[in-house]
């Protein structure tokens, strides 16, 4: 039940040009450039061997069904089954990491760092939850999520989610926090497992 496997390209900016020539780039300016260009190398080395995804793969129509998968995974002691149900390497290289602010200065994650924090965050979440809820029957009520929206390239990321349930015994009950979802083209699928439990 431990084998929980959890698992921008920046656009250069190009100088103006006037009729005596190009004009001098500024300091700031040759910067911004060299940590684009450093991003972009980056990120291509980061995907080497992937094959770019259609979109996010095994995704759901809605949060709600994205939830209701977290809980029958749960229930059933289902290990693959919540690997699935979160945001995989290439999905995280294609559509997560391109255009977050992280990648930005003055932070300037690299994919590499970026993704051993969100899949670090992740596992540990999900050990947590499995530790906590599973075997236990978990009745879906509601969900919501308190966090910022944060939207860039062609992801939303709705943030600090936390869904209700009601267990066998009647009690209702909200604790089943995770990280949030990740939305691309109408479709859901959890980001990840992280979680204050």
């Amino acid at each position: 039940m431990r084998r929980l496997v959890l698992c921008a390209a920046a656009a250069l900016a190009a100088a103006a040009c006037d009729p005596a020539g190009p004009a001098p780039a500024s300091a700031s300016s040759t910067l911004a450039a060299d940590s684009a260009l450093a991003v972009a190398e980056q990120l291509h080395r980061f995907r080497v061997g992937m094959t770019a995804p259609a979109g996010l793969e095994d995704a759901f129509p809605s949060p709600d069904s994205a939830v209701r998968a977290l809980f029958r995974a749960l229930e059933a002691r289902d290990a693959d089954g919540l690997a699935r149900l979160v945001m995989t390497r290439a999905e995280f290289a294609y559509f997560y990491y391109p255009g977050n602010p992280r990648t930005l200065p003055p932070y300037e994650l690299d994919p590499e760092l970026m993704w051993m924090q969100v899949s670090a965050n992740g596992a540990g979440g999900a050990e947590k939850l499995v530790d906590t809820y599973a075997g236990e029957r978990l009745d879906y009520l509601d969900h919501a999520c308190s966090g910022p929206e944060e939207r860039y390239g062609t992801v939303v990321l709705h943030n600090g989610c936390a869904a209700r349930f009601r267990r066998a015994s009647g009690e209702e009950a909200e604790a089943v926090h995770f990280g949030g979802f990740i939305e691309h083209a109408g479709r859901y699928k959890l980001a990840s497992y992280a979680n204050d439990l």
